[in-house]
């Protein structure tokens, strides 16, 4: 049940082209409910075998951690790069950096991320995925690790 009043909006605009060789997309989105805002800003570009893309997206007044409310004093920010490149048929090298700071304006609370790896497709609809993350936050935390993912689609 929801007794809440308020209606939520959501809007995303999108606009893709080409420039020579190159394909670009750059886009936003936003959500608004109540105080509860979210927007974001996306662009990308990719030609050839190289790939480069990133978005950042930013919360004003977030949910609060039970979920039932919203925490009017604390903002939010999230954003990655990530950039491939492929070597050969089926075979790419990736990189990525992610940056999470869930309460702007606290000092020492920003969680980063570096994930290096490659993305294997040794058959049709599998993919594997080596990586190697290193991780940052304050306080420091040793949690850097190596990870394999598999993806199948069927």
């Amino acid at each position: 049940l929801d007794f809440n009043d308020s209606k939520a909006v959501v809007a995303r605009l999108e606009y893709g082209f080409s420039v020579g060789d190159a394909n670009l997309i750059v886009g936003s989105s936003g959500y608004a409910f109540g105080h509860y805002l979210m927007g974001g800003f996306h662009a990308g570009i990719g030609s050839g075998s190289f790939a480069l893309y990133g978005e950042a997206d930013y919360t004003q007044n977030r949910i609060s951690p039970s979920g039932f409310s919203i925490d009017e004093s604390v903002d939010v920010m999230a954003a990655f790069a990530a950039a491939e490149y492929r070597i050969a048929r089926g075979i790419w090298v990736t990189g990525k950096y992610d940056i999470f700071d869930p309460a702007r304006g606290t000092a020492s609370n920003e969680f980063t991320r570096i994930t290096l790896g490659l993305e294997l497709f040794p058959l049709p609809f599998i993919e594997l995925r080596p990586q190697f993350r290193f991780s940052g936050e304050s306080p420091s935390v040793d949690n850097n690790l190596a990870l394999l993912q598999l993806h199948a689609w069927f």
